[in-house]
């Protein structure tokens, strides 16, 4: 008898563990702007999220496992909402950005031809976080010149591949020498992989990889659009193609290539 009832409030704490495991992986690297070193953090969840106790964790070709001490204690992030990290600590004015330097611990330097990325959630009821833990991890990514893998900058690969939330250790979001930007495509895939991302370069705006921006580049992206293909989800809501999409590649288009 005390068995029969035993079983259910097993299977009940179990389920609420890995609920709360799950919960942290609404909060996902949204963009890396390569160019000036700033890191988006997005909320892509329904409910606030407490980021007390979390830190990142970062490596690159010349630095392993540098971790962030504190600095989130007591910020709440919205549905729908931003924080930016400034790698250069070069942020502005603005509570929605955020020096590394502030964070505590240290923060790895940026080296955009290899380096991975980490965020860990502590778990309910515990400051601590074990590093070796890839079910802690809130999200990574790894990325590199040509998606070369590289053993110090995604030394904790593995760990987030165990964690169920990285594709495979020798996936790495693949850049080029003009690549300015990082841009996850599909939020809420996981495991992720490098095609989750898109990667844009100096002129996000020319398709068609000219130098010059023209009408075919804006037939190109209307014909995306209408294919519903992801390339053409520039704008928030993810996910849905919408007049905003249609307005955020027209602002790039405008704004011209460098």
């Amino acid at each position: 008898m005390n068995i029969t009832i035993a079983r259910p409030a097993i299977l009940l704490a179990v389920a609420a563990a890995a609920a709360s495991a799950s919960d942290h992986r609404v909060v996902q690297f949204a963009s890396i702007d390569l160019d000036a070193a700033v890191i988006e953090l997005r909320n892509y969840g329904s409910d606030p999220v407490d980021l007390t106790g979390w830190q990142f964790c970062t490596s690159n070709p010349f630095s392993l496992l540098l971790y962030t001490t504190g600095g989130l204690d007591g910020r709440v992030l919205a549905p729908g909402e931003s924080l930016f990290f400034h790698a250069e600590n070069d942020a502005p004015v603005d509570p929605d950005r955020i020096n590394v330097s502030t964070l505590g611990g240290q923060f790895a330097l940026f080296v955009p031809f290899a380096y991975g990325l980490g965020i860990y959630a502590p778990p309910a009821g515990s400051g601590f976080i074990d590093f070796g833990d890839g079910t802690l991890m809130a999200d990574y990514i790894q990325f590199s010149l040509d998606g070369v893998p590289n053993a110090v900058a995604g030394f904790r690969g593995p760990t987030a591949v165990a964690g169920g939330i990285w594709s495979d250790e020798n996936d790495w979001v693949a850049l080029e020498s003009d690549s300015a930007r990082i841009e996850l495509i599909t939020p809420g895939s996981l495991p992720r992989s490098p095609s989750d991302y898109r990667v844009l370069g100096d002129c996000p705006a020319d398709l068609d990889g000219n130098g010059e921006l023209n009408f075919f580049d804006l037939a190109i992206y209307l014909d995306l659009f209408n294919a519903g293909d992801p390339a053409a989800d520039l704008a928030p809501p993810f996910g849905v193609l919408n007049f905003f999409d249609l307005a955020a590649y027209l602002d790039l288009f405008n704004a011209g290539c460098p």
